[in-house]
């Protein structure tokens, strides 16, 4: 850092990007959550297509359980 600022005369603090963009917004994990509300008893094959059907958005089933946990 010092071999930075003696260089240049500023030390700039660059941000790591951590991980993948997300594939679910807040909007569609309430929407996830609302389908769980309405059918307790819905599959994760079922929230997937919901999901697709309603939203246009397709992602796996790990995806949709590491969501809601």
């Amino acid at each position: 850092i010092t071999e930075l600022w003696w260089k240049t005369g500023l030390v700039k603090h660059t941000p790591l990007q951590q991980g993948q963009k997300r594939k679910l917004n807040a909007l569609d994990i309430a929407y996830l959550k609302g389908c769980i509300e309405w059918t307790l008893d819905i599959y994760t094959t079922e929230l997937q297509q919901e999901l697709e059907d309603a939203c246009g958005i397709s992602v796996s089933e790990p995806t949709i359980k590491c969501t809601l946990h």
